[in-house]
């Protein structure tokens, strides 16, 4: 844990502080340290990371069809652990998200 939070502290990038991230609840997981509802709420604040890496102009990433399955994911968590103010949120999110797609293949969740 200290590893991470080390290498936070160091971090600017929206996306490095979100992937970043991503591997601490990956191993909190595995190593049972957070609940799923835990890993959840972390998960929101990945969100709001990758969000900032495309809409902010500085940072100029794009969004993938993957930044719209992790919101539809987040949502149906959301949905679960019946946070409903929550469920809105994240459908903002996705329908900007699902706006803001720039990749044109077919996909399931498009």
């Amino acid at each position: 844990m200290q590893k991470y939070i080390s290498q936070l502290s160091q971090l600017t990038h929206p996306l490095q502080i979100a992937d970043t991230t991503t591997w601490l609840i990956s191993d909190l997981l595995r190593s049972n340290s957070i609940s799923v509802y835990e890993a959840y709420l972390l998960n929101a604040e990945i969100l709001r990371f990758n969000r900032a890496g495309y809409i902010q102009p500085a940072w100029s990433c794009n969004v993938r069809i993957s930044s719209c399955l992790s919101l539809l994911n987040q949502t149906l968590l959301a949905t679960i652990f019946r946070e409903d103010s929550a469920v809105i949120h994240f459908i903002n999110w996705a329908k900007e998200a699902y706006h803001l797609n720039r990749e044109k293949r077919d996909h399931y969740i498009l």
